[in-house]
């Protein structure tokens, strides 16, 4: 069973508070339209409208929790599950940020919508869609290793499985020049926001802890 380690337990709870705050909306939005319902009978009673009771206003509440089902997603809570596999095929496809502005670097001025199909041991085909934050491009290159987390946007590959493309090479760390790519292997992904650090510490960005991969393949 694919599990979060004890020592990121931060994480769960940031995951169970984004299912609770879901089902949260979903109850404020039905109770928004059943009270819309009552001040509608209470102002209309002598209108050509039929007032909503009964069946019709079971009707009206029933309708406003499906709208809000999927409104909020409720059923990828139910559906949404944690696993680990090969990835059998990657897509990434670049789209601009409106939001990046004059003083933001050129290099993260564009969403790297990424598109995984990764391969489970037990040779189901799933699918993952999310958007990196920071482009390494090779983090989730097919062949890599990854485990995904459910609740968490972003899954983490195994180090130890992890390869460059053909005539490419890591950058050393005190190399900045060159046809190289940055080196994915000694990084640490932050689950929830997707920014990269050397150590793993915290996210300086969302501030919570950073999954080490040694926690998960034991590598």
């Amino acid at each position: 069973m694919v599990r979060l380690p004890n020592r990121n337990a931060d994480l769960l709870r940031y995951v169970r508070r984004r299912r609770a705050l879901r089902f949260l909306l979903l109850f404020l939005w039905t109770a928004f339209f059943a009270l819309a319902a009552l001040y509608f009978n209470r102002t209309h009673r002598f209108s050509i409208i039929p007032r909503l009771v009964g069946w019709r206003l079971w009707v009206w509440i029933a309708g406003a929790v499906v709208i809000g089902f999927f409104l909020f997603r409720i059923p990828s809570l139910f559906l949404d599950r944690s696993f680990e596999g090969e990835i059998v095929r990657s897509s990434l496809s670049h789209s601009y940020s409106a939001a990046a502005g004059a003083n933001v670097s050129a290099a993260y001025q564009f969403r790297l919508n990424t598109v995984l199909r990764i391969q489970t041991p037990d040779g189901k085909l799933r699918k993952l869609k999310f958007e990196q934050k920071q482009g390494f491009y090779f983090y989730y290159h097919e062949g890599n290793y990854i485990r995904y987390f459910s609740g968490l946007p972003f899954p983490i590959a195994d180090p130890s499985r992890m390869t460059a493309p053909p005539r490419q090479k890591w950058r050393a760390d005190e190399d900045s020049t060159g046809d190289v790519v940055s080196n994915p292997q000694k990084s640490y992904l932050c689950a929830v926001c997707g920014h990269f650090y050397p150590t793993p510490t915290r996210c300086e960005n969302c501030g919570h802890s950073l999954i080490d991969p040694k926690d998960l393949f034991g590598k």
